[in-house]
């Protein structure tokens, strides 16, 4: 099976967090099927 990319994206207004933590990129990863198939079935059930 593949890896799941991740990709990385410059914010266009980088800030900075209540702990002083600069952040100016923002890594994203895309969702598999097996995690929405969790995502499912945890929400029929509620």
């Amino acid at each position: 099976m593949s890896q799941t990319q991740s990709d990385t994206f410059t914010l266009s207004y980088p800030f900075t967090t209540a702990a002083g933590t600069r952040i100016e990129q923002v890594e994203l990863k895309r969702l598999t099927v097996k995690d929405l198939k969790q995502v499912r079935k945890i929400s029929k059930n509620p």
